[in-house]
């Protein structure tokens, strides 16, 4: 969920208590004729930032609220929240990949994620999910010059789905409108899946090519 962190400014306050009295959580006092954010409670839903007459709460902070677990079915359960106010995409998405590749190795067939989350326990789950990852290694001069060579092309194999789109997308807001990407695909969901929802996104397919156990998807990106 996208989250912001408010910030009080007391020059334009009016003290009308509106915030006080529509923060759905109890995350904002009157002390001493200031207003006081108790950021352990806030939810970042930016309510009182959105509701404010004079713009006396605005945003601190902006970034992504991730939730891993949620579902409803037999066994309904509320998302557990895992990490807050993440600033970019890039690090959104490897997180939630990460959680990804977690039910992947520790999921028993036909079990929710957030299931898997309980019998495994949470806190073990997001030890490995957060794990610090170890900077790559730098690149020699011959392979800077061949990652740049092959700057469109997106190596997706053995990846599953929904990552493989996410990567895509990931790849495709990063080119100009007009330009070719390059996708190599394993065969069956990943080619299908990736295929039509680039289709969706309105971005073109000019061609779909198959190669020994895989497939290799031309995109053009979408022109504004």
């Amino acid at each position: 969920m996208g989250g912001v962190l408010p910030a009080w400014d007391k020059e334009a306050c009016i003290s009308c208590r509106l915030c006080v009295s529509i923060c759905p959580v109890n995350a904002i006092e009157e002390k001493d004729a200031a207003f006081v954010l108790n950021e352990k409670k806030c939810i970042y839903c930016g309510l009182c930032i959105k509701n404010c007459s004079t713009s006396a709460w605005t945003a601190k902070k902006t970034g992504y609220t991730l939730l891993l677990g949620g579902t409803l079915g037999k066994k309904p359960r509320l998302g557990t929240g895992a990490k807050e106010l993440i600033e970019t995409k890039e690090e959104l998405l490897g997180h939630v990949e990460r959680a990804v590749t977690c039910y992947l190795a520790n999921g028993k067939k036909k079990e929710r994620f957030g299931h898997t989350l309980d019998r495994i326990g949470v806190d073990k789950a997001f030890a490995e999910i957060f794990a610090e990852k170890k900077e790559p290694e730098g690149k020699d001069d011959g392979q800077q010059a061949s990652a740049d060579k092959n700057a469109n092309l997106l190596d997706l194999l053995g990846v599953c789905c929904p990552m493989n789109f996410v990567r895509t997308k990931l790849a495709i807001d990063k080119i100009k409108a007009g330009e070719q990407l390059e996708i190599l695909l394993d065969d069956g969901e990943p080619i299908i899946n990736v295929t039509r929802s680039v289709k969706d996104e309105g971005h073109r397919v000019l061609n779909v090519e198959p190669e020994k156990g895989h497939f290799r998807l031309l995109v053009e990106k979408r022109k504004l």
